[in-house]
């Protein structure tokens, strides 16, 4: 289920799916599925025990053991693991029950696992990995992606000769601040996030990460390119609007201090007019429209709060040098926790009100913001100490 973030007008994508999901019928099988979030879907068997199960690339639902397989229209397969596929359509055997000295029954076989229980989670996890020890690479899932994205990935790390995952993550990336700020996605009714991301690449000097991320992010420069240029009139236009209010205020601001000590009665009604109008000043502000600024490189907690807060909703930090980042005062000892946390929150969509600047604050809410980052293997130990060793 995709919702439109709250605030930003943009339209849904597609259409709530109802809490609880309703069953669907495969075929006439009495076989019958549902999705059951966030753990795949949840089948019901003939005889109505339950079952969860995943889809594999065609469509079929496989139980988690792997033990069963049951096609689209719902006819029952018994997978490669638990002895080669039956024919199809084979109906699953039901279970042998012998009768016991009490008249009750019981399984006369234990060969078809227990079902977990409705609720519980099918996604063991793994134990938390070291990432500053060096571990077996594992094949990289690049069937997950759409077709589209897929071909590219392909494409471009067959011509620039990069790492499949590093190519990918600079697919992922641009994919993800380009959509942030069209979509939220809905888990269930409640669980409701954003679609952004925060990843991290290590590559060694040489491994040409500068050139697989300017390849992905070139449409998105080039809009950012684009719609800078064509709002440049309105922005400046509103830049001055806003100055001539401030310059209002600080007039009235003015007038008020000299009247402030006198007691005449003029002056008291003129005292009271500008107070009505420094009021009515404050309670109708006027913000330059921002422009597109899609990735912030060099930032600290106050500047980047303030850059997401009053820049354009949705961005990121990108940076395909981190060390620029880690090298910045953003990361130095005093300040790495506060841009971290902010980092956390600017992911998790929520609001923020800054209250440490010395110069005004600016509000952060409704902000979409993804985190790209690639470094040196040399700079991992430096980025680790700001924060956990381990990763799951």
């Amino acid at each position: 289920m995709i919702q439109s973030p709250q605030g930003t007008g943009a339209s849904v994508l597609a259409p709530d799916t109802p809490d609880p999901p309703a069953w669907t019928e495969l075929g006439d099988s009495g076989v019958a599925v549902r999705p059951d979030y966030p753990n795949g879907y949840l089948l019901r068997r003939e005889d109505g025990t339950l079952v969860r199960c995943m889809t594999d690339r065609e469509g079929n639902y496989v139980a988690r053991d792997g033990a069963d397989v049951w096609r689209k229209d719902g006819v029952w397969i018994q997978s490669s693991s638990a002895g080669g596929h039956r024919r199809a359509g084979a109906r699953r055997p039901r279970e042998t029950r012998a009768r016991g000295g009490n008249g009750s029954t019981r399984p006369a076989s234990a060969e078809q696992p227990a079902s977990p229980p409705v609720g519980a989670s099918s996604y063991p996890w793994p134990d938390p990995a070291d990432i500053t020890s060096p571990s077996a690479p594992e094949p990289y899932p690049l069937e997950l992606f759409p077709d589209a994205a897929r071909a590219a990935i392909d494409e471009y790390a067959a011509f620039g000769q990069q790492p499949l995952p590093l190519v990918a993550s600079s697919a992922l990336a641009q994919m993800a601040l380009a959509a942030q700020g069209l979509a939220d996605v809905a888990r269930n009714e409640h669980l409701v996030s954003p679609c952004s991301l925060y990843l991290l690449t290590v590559a060694l000097s040489g491994e040409r990460k500068s050139a697989a991320d300017k390849q992905f992010g070139r449409a998105v420069r080039a809009w950012v390119r684009n719609e800078r240029e064509n709002r440049l009139d309105e922005y400046r236009r509103s830049e001055a609007m806003a100055a001539d209010h401030n310059s209002r205020m600080e007039g009235v601001k003015t007038r008020i201090k000299r009247l402030a000590s006198k007691e005449d009665e003029e002056s008291l009604k003129e005292l009271e007019r500008l107070q009505a109008r420094l009021i009515e000043l404050k309670q109708n502000p006027i913000v330059p429209k921002p422009l597109p600024t899609a990735a912030h490189e060099d930032v600290n907690p106050a500047s980047l709060a303030h850059a997401v807060g009053s820049g354009w909703p949705s961005s990121g930090l990108f940076s395909d040098e981190a060390g620029a980042v880690i090298g910045a005062q953003g990361l130095a000892d005093e300040s790495a926790t506060s841009l971290l946390s902010l980092l956390n929150i600017l992911w998790d969509a929520r609001d923020f009100i800054p209250t440490r600047k010395q110069a005004e604050v600016v509000p952060v809410r409704g902000r979409r913001f993804s985190c790209f980052l690639m470094l040196q293997p040399a700079l991992l130990p430096k980025l680790i100490d700001k924060g956990a060793r381990v990763v799951f």
